[in-house]
């Protein structure tokens, strides 16, 4: 806790917060000029800057300005990696920040959590605290996608992402 409160302090130190941008407060070093934007966009779409030989991701150095905590996990509401605004920043763990993960790119059905089997039917499962929970499986995608859909937004709740 003590960690976390001087990474805290040293945010505040040399950070603002406007409009989902991160600004330097104060001159640090050749890139860190007081007023300007703070950080760069990275290939995966998430913003870092570099601050005292440690670099640090944007959207959690905004989210622990805002709350005065840093949770292990700060997720996108809409799962956009530049979006910085606060509103779209939450503390999350590792199951719900999967949960609100996208449509897998070896996905084949172009529905989230739903195969197609050697029978041509469609498998339609999730994960709930590490375990598979099996849907069902049905004769159409899109009966397949209305199960797993009532059955996500049970399980997962404000998590819930369909793709």
């Amino acid at each position: 806790m003590q960690h976390e409160d001087s990474v805290i302090s040293l945010f505040r130190e040399y950070f603002s917060y406007s409009d989902g941008k991160l600004y330097w407060k104060i001159d640090s070093g050749t890139r860190g000029r007081k007023g300007t934007i703070a950080g760069k966009q990275r290939v995966d779409g998430y913003f870092d800057v570099g601050l005292k030989g440690k670099y640090y991701l944007v959207h959690r150095i905004i989210y622990a300005l805002h709350h005065n905590s840093l949770p292990k996990i700060v997720d996108h509401i809409n799962r956009l990696p530049y979006d910085n605004r606060i509103e779209n920043l939450r503390a999350s763990d590792f199951n719900k920040n999967i949960w609100n993960s996208g449509i897998s790119s070896i996905n084949s059905t172009g529905v989230k959590g739903v195969r197609l089997t050697k029978s041509n039917k469609y498998e339609a499962r999730l994960a709930v605290n590490k375990k598979t929970i099996q849907v069902g499986t049905f004769e159409t995608l899109q009966e397949a996608k209305d199960a797993l859909c009532r059955i996500r937004q049970k399980e997962h709740g404000e998590y819930s992402c369909n793709g």
